[in-house]
């Protein structure tokens, strides 16, 4: 993250972000990326990613009920409170639910590894300190996306390329040819203004 977030914030900068009249990023809050977006990208809207959230709760519905109809009809509701912006419901229904396994922790760690009660409160947790990022009617009013899966669906021309039968990558080669697909797929002219148009034949 400490080398990515300057990097992410230079090519920001190239494709017009301080001409922008809005900044709204949508990502989960993995792998250091809160910290990135306060570091590098201050005072931008982030959007915690909503399908991220919902997998939560499809983890918690899981661990609440077994019988699949049960499991299925909960995690809809739960998903619908989250949707429509209604928190203080849907975490008093989850605490509600988690409460049967385990008390509430200080933290979810003092719980049994994998124990359902340990689940529950860790995704409970988590929708507790980053509420304030999941404000989605508000975000669908504004006309903001709220989930990433088109980011992740582009970033599989990278993946598509470079995995594959018989496809071995030193670190130094994976990085360069991810670079080259990355710059024809930029759609930025970055390709042509390092390769030349090939040369019509008379």
């Amino acid at each position: 993250v400490h080398l990515f977030g300057p990097r992410l914030r230079a090519e920001a900068d190239r494709k017009g972000l301080r001409q922008a009249r809005e900044i709204v990023v949508v990502s989960d809050a993995g792998h250091g990326l809160p910290g990135l977006w306060r570091e590098h990208f201050p005072g931008i809207e982030w959007v915690l990613d909503f399908a991220h959230t919902a997998g939560r709760l499809s983890e918690c519905a899981a661990q609440a009920c077994a019988n699949e109809r049960r499991r299925q009809k909960l995690f809809y509701r739960w998903k619908d409170l989250l949707f429509a912006g209604k928190l203080d419901q849907l975490l008093s229904e989850l605490s509600a639910r988690a409460k049967v396994f385990a008390r509430r922790p200080k933290t979810p760690s003092n719980l049994a590894d994998e124990s359902a009660g340990r689940i529950m409160w860790t995704h409970i947790f988590y929708i507790e300190t980053y509420r304030e990022h999941m404000d989605y009617p508000r975000y669908r009013l504004r006309g903001w996306p709220i989930a990433s899966g088109h980011v992740e669906a582009a970033c599989k021309r990278i993946g598509n390329r470079m995995k594959g039968a018989n496809k071995r990558w030193t670190r130094e080669g994976a990085e360069a040819i991810a670079a080259v697909i990355s710059a024809r797929a930029c759609g930025d002219e970055r390709w042509a203004q390092h390769w030349p148009k090939p040369l019509k034949i008379a």
